[in-house]
């Protein structure tokens, strides 16, 4: 009779985390979908001024995957507004960006205040979207509310009054680490029906 090797079968328990403790766990198990060079693009061009090819390495990133020929047009109607970006004022509110600069979906105009606040250093408004909004609300109240088919309106409504408050609540952990674990941690809920 032939002889199996060991089976390592497991089963996943849910255990209760500090923030730190969760950013840390779920945070090591991102990957980016293209490749690591995505990932380094983001790295080195986030903190800095917005140039046309800066905009479109990070939005490219932000999609993981090639653009659509309508985001494309998307970009190019941002890069065609880049000298009103970065003449904006820093201390302009994210309710007033948000209303001023609307090309494309409610996510990409949430990427856009992202990037633009990096570039004035304040680092204040996360990145946004159906994965973090599940994590958020799974977090918040044990249930994944479903964000992806929302109207635009109750997209920036949400990430306004609830996601920047919620996200600030990780604050001292690096933010680009909040943001993975999030992210993954919301796919994984959606992946699993957890």
């Amino acid at each position: 009779m032939k002889a199996w090797p060991e089976m390592k079968l497991q089963i996943f328990q849910s255990l209760n985390a500090s923030p730190s403790d969760f950013v840390e766990f779920w945070s090591r198990q991102w990957t980016d979908h293209d490749s690591e060079a995505d990932s380094n693009y983001y790295n080195r061009h986030i903190d800095k001024p917005l140039t046309d090819a800066r905009l479109q390495g990070l939005f490219r990133w932000k999609n993981q995957m090639p653009l659509s020929k309508g985001k494309k047009n998307t970009l190019k109607r941002i890069i065609a507004r880049r000298e009103e970006l970065v003449s904006l004022s820093p201390k302009t509110l994210p309710s007033d960006f948000l209303d001023r600069f609307r090309e494309g979906k409610a996510i990409w105009w949430i990427f856009l205040l992202h990037c633009w606040s990096h570039g004035h250093g304040s680092k204040k408004y996360p990145i946004y979207d159906q994965h973090v909004h599940r994590a958020m609300s799974f977090v918040s109240n044990g249930e994944p509310e479903e964000s992806g088919h929302w109207n635009d309106k109750k997209k920036v409504d949400a990430y306004l009054n609830r996601y920047v408050e919620f996200f600030d609540r990780f604050n001292p952990i690096e933010p680009k680490k909040v943001d993975q674990a999030l992210m993954v941690f919301g796919r994984f809920i959606k992946a699993y029906r957890f």
